[in-house]
């Protein structure tokens, strides 16, 4: 899991599409990331991924506000407004899929559902 260090991040992402950021404050690293019960820590808990980071999330202002985050060599996609989750299948580093969503829409990306370890009430 994330540790705590308030301190802003960048991702690996250096020209994210419209509509999406790359760069997090630390108020936002502390509130998603940096603890065991941080929102980003227990959804990556859930699945069993190890040192979830985030490469990538919507504008504040987005209706559907989203995050792209890696874990070990694997991108995924969280829906924070439903909790949902999926792995990104679609080929390429995180600015490729940056690149992709800003060329043809997330709908373009191939996605799957991965297998949950625990629920929340196991957390």
């Amino acid at each position: 899991m994330a540790t705590s260090s308030s301190a802003a991040s960048s991702s690996s992402v250096t020209n994210p599409p419209k509509g999406w950021i790359a760069t997090f404050d630390a108020h936002e690293m502390d509130y998603y990331w940096n603890s065991s019960n941080a929102p980003g820590s227990v959804i990556a808990a859930q699945y069993n991924l190890k040192d979830p980071t985030p490469e990538m999330c919507t504008d504040p202002s987005s209706p559907t506000p989203r995050y792209i985050f890696s874990s070990a060599d694997k991108l995924y996609l969280w829906n924070l407004m439903d909790g949902r989750l999926w792995g990104i299948k679609t080929k390429g580093s995180a600015q490729v899929i940056a690149d992709q969503i800003g060329s043809r829409g997330i709908e373009s990306l191939e996605l799957e559902t991965p297998q949950q370890a625990m629920s929340w009430a196991d957390i």
